[in-house]
């Protein structure tokens, strides 16, 4: 059922059917519209989704149009998540909708409204009383939002929505944000999503925004920068063509606009991936071009750093086809260390799964396969995490071995791990300051806590934690040792700053190595567990 504007709820209100909906100009009614939604995918969804809809004609449980995808997909999450209240703030100045009607949209022959609406969902039943004057519990049911753009054929305009509850400590890369509704604080933790626009950008363009956006909002001094900057600010002289309307853009576009924006990106080409990224000694139990795409991946996600993947449909061969998704997050799927990944697809929506580098995905489209890596990084994240892990590994055993030759017998656990093949690691960048407080929390070592916070630490850290396979999973502590390099240091030879292995520890700057007398298990320092 819908409540128009500053309408009050009665027993006549509740019992409308919400097919009874009546068309109404895009900016009425003001200032809200309010609808609220059954626990599943009913026809009070189906009817909230027709009303922004591109196509005609669709019946509830009918597969959407290519243009609806994305929008449908929202909508799911959104139930997904629990939402029973969808509030729909009209004349919503938005700035990322209103980049692209002033670069785009306005000089355009046809008429567009200057305006959009922003969808928020909360799982609690709210009524047209409570709007202006949200109680705590009502504030804290919120699931997030979804911007729609009037009249263009791609609707969904910038969108945070909560993750799946599935997806909680899969997803990697989602960032907290705070939202204004009617003068009223809410929070919502996601991955930022958008669909092309298909006019001013293309897939590539959003890409590289949902990269950007998240890093605008977890990077303090990264200066936030609209969508329609990513088009207006693509180099014409790098492609043949003109970049407005877009038709795609090239490698040295990407990465020119990557490294405008200030997050310079890294570029791996599937195809010369190789497993040299870990020593001969340090057996992986996968290899090939694959597990090293997917350990490439995965080091850029453990660091909340969004990764996109260049790829086309199978069977296809051309370059021109390719289409940019974004990687959020993964999961191991059995003990030989395959993984899904979760992406955004801007053709899709949020939130899907992969399984495995060019394994087929859930959300019905065609098997892509990947093509390119794009990492986009801090600038000052200058180390790569594969020159980080192959020096780690090499590090963490020799430094074990030399304890034990030093009668520690300690760090033969550590030995004996590897010769079995149980020996895993876990490689990321964070901020130096922050890894000091996750050390701190973990660790109940006195000493070894007061040796690393007086550690003189560069912005970011490379991170290479030695992990036990036979806990990970079953126990929070299963990081048995940890490396730290300064990520601005040289890629030939990277600058140690911290080691720890069973039975000893050392740090750049003290007198010494320090020694333990126990094998101590610590949780792992990254943002989410080894």
């Amino acid at each position: 059922m819908w409540f128009l504007g500053k309408r009050r709820s009665s027993s006549k209100d509740e019992a409308e059917d919400s097919s009874d909906i009546q068309a109404v100009a895009w900016d009425e009614p003001y200032p809200y519209e309010l609808h609220h939604l059954g626990p599943t995918f009913d026809a009070s969804w189906h009817a909230f989704e027709w009303a922004y809809s591109r196509e005609t004609g669709r019946r509830l449980g009918d597969e959407p149009a290519d243009t609806d995808r994305p929008l449908h997909r929202c909508l799911q999450v959104a139930q997904i998540a629990g939402a029973r209240t969808a509030i729909v703030e009209t004349r919503y100045i938005d700035r990322d909708y209103r980049s692209e009607y002033s670069a785009f949209y306005s000089q355009a022959f046809e008429s567009f409204p200057d305006s959009a609406h922003r969808i928020h969902f909360f799982s609690r039943r709210i009524r047209p009383a409570t709007i202006a004057m949200l109680s705590r519990r009502e504030r804290q049911s919120y699931c997030g939002y979804i911007i729609v753009r009037p009249r263009v054929l791609s609707v969904v305009g910038r969108t945070m929505l909560q993750v799946p509850e599935a997806m909680v400590g899969i997803v990697r890369t989602d960032v907290s944000e705070t939202v204004n509704f009617f003068g009223q604080r809410l929070q919502i933790r996601a991955v930022p999503f958008m669909q092309q626009d298909a006019r001013l950008g293309t897939c590539a363009n959003v890409a590289a925004w949902m990269c950007h956006y998240t890093a605008a909002l977890s990077w303090v001094g990264l200066a936030r920068r609209p969508i329609a900057d990513f088009s207006t600010l693509t180099n014409p002289s790098l492609q043949v063509g003109r970049p407005i309307p877009s038709t795609g853009l090239s490698f040295h576009q990407i990465s020119d606009l990557f490294r405008v924006v200030g997050l310079p990106a890294l570029f791996y080409d599937i195809k010369s991936l190789t497993d040299k990224d870990r020593p001969v000694e340090w057996p992986d139990r996968r290899i090939g071009r694959e597990a090293a795409a997917s350990r490439t991946s995965c080091r850029y996600l453990n660091s909340g750093l969004p990764v996109i993947v260049l790829a086309q449909p199978r069977g296809r061969q051309t370059t021109e086809e390719m289409h940019a998704v974004v990687l959020c997050g993964y999961k191991r799927t059995n003990a030989e260390s395959e993984v899904s990944f979760v992406f955004h697809d801007d053709q899709r929506g949020p939130y899907l799964r992969m399984d495995g580098v060019n394994g087929p995905d859930n959300s019905g489209g065609s098997t892509l396969e990947w093509e390119v890596i794009v990492a986009p990084v801090p600038p000052k994240l200058w180390l790569t995490g594969e020159a980080a892990e192959r020096l780690g590994c090499q590090l963490l055993l020799a430094s074990a071995r030399k304890a034990v030759k030093q009668k520690v017998t300690q760090a033969q656990a550590m030995l004996n791990l590897h010769s079995c093949g149980d020996l895993s690691v876990r490689t990321y960048a964070i901020d130096g300051s922050r890894w000091k407080e996750r050390f701190a929390v973990g660790c109940s070592d006195a000493h070894m806590v007061e040796e690393h916070r007086f550690l003189r630490l560069p912005h970011y850290v490379w991170v290479v934690e030695a992990i036990d396979r036979t806990k990970r999973g079953r126990t929070p502590k299963a990081v048995l040792g940890h490396i730290l390099f300064d990520a601005t240091s040289d890629e030939q030879q990277p600058a140690l700053l911290a080691i720890r292995v069973p039975g000893l520890f050392a740090t750049e700057g003290s007198t010494g190595e320090s020694w333990t007398t126990e094998v101590e298990y610590l949780p792992s320092t990254g943002q989410y567990g080894a």
